[in-house]
């Protein structure tokens, strides 16, 4: 937090003082494109697919995991706000439900990073104790 404020504080005082009214790109739209992770062999195709809004098959499995991923959050979230105990059968249940749907958006994350160009573009599994620590608190058994 004290960083935070300390950078804000920074980047006021050279706005103000003109500091910045003179960088290079000034008043011209940012390129948001950044391919520096895709192999240069693959920049192309990827730039074919992202201006048709297509996606190689291993993005759209990715893709279909995380929404899993929100999915099973969401749905843990509202089991926990129905007044559910964390030692109760309901929430055991949830948890249950939970961690299985987790199971299966690590099941897509491992088939989308069998399919991708490069190991850089790999994604990590999700850890459904972490995630559902984040939702509900710490697991009591």
């Amino acid at each position: 937090m004290f960083w935070r404020k300390l950078a804000d504080r920074r980047w006021e005082e050279a706005q103000a003082s003109g500091a910045l009214d003179d960088l290079p790109g000034r008043g011209e739209p940012l390129s948001l494109e950044d391919d520096s992770a895709v192999p240069e062999e693959w920049r192309t195709a990827f730039h074919l697919l992202r201006n048709s809004e297509h996606a190689p098959a291993w993005i759209e499995t990715a893709r279909e995991a995380r929404q899993r991923v929100e999915t099973a959050c969401e749905d843990l979230r509202r089991a926990m706000a129905g007044g559910a105990t964390p030692q109760g059968d309901e929430s055991r249940r949830a948890r249950q439900r939970f961690e299985a749907e987790i199971g299966l958006a690590n099941d897509l994350i491992d088939s989308a990073n069998r399919l991708v160009p490069h190991p850089s573009l790999r994604w990590s599994r999700w850890n459904p104790d972490r995630l559902a620590q984040g939702i509900a608190g710490p697991r009591t058994t």
